[in-house]
Order: structure tokens, then C-alpha cells, then sequence
């Protein structure tokens, strides 16, 4: 479970980034994690998102 304390300008600039940042290193595998949790992170910063409202 991820919890956000974040304000709304550096929850979006996460989410952002997040969204769109694509791992390139030589082991797939690691890519694959690391994709994995940046989805995981994008899903908490939408929830903290909603919260906020």
C-alpha cells in the first residue's frame, strides 16, 4: 500500500512522469518490475487525486 502526502502540482507532475517514463535497461525482467510498480504508483497518485477533490 502507497500512501501521498503530495500537493496537487507534484501529484501531477508524478503522475506524469509515472505514465510516461518507459525503462530501458538491458534486462527485461527489471523493465517488467519497474513497470509494474510505476503502475502501482499511478494507481495511488489517481486515488490521492480523487481524495483531494
Amino acid at each position: 500500500m502507497i500512501e501521498l502526502d503530495l500537493n496537487r502540482n507534484y501529484a501531477e507532475a508524478l503522475l506524469h512522469h509515472a505514465q510516461t517514463f518507459k525503462p530501458e535497461s538491458s534486462d527485461q525482467r527489471e523493465d517488467m518490475r519497474l513497470r509494474e510498480a510505476l503502475d502501482d504508483l499511478v494507481d495511488a497518485i489517481v486515488l490521492h487525486l480523487e481524495r483531494a477533490c
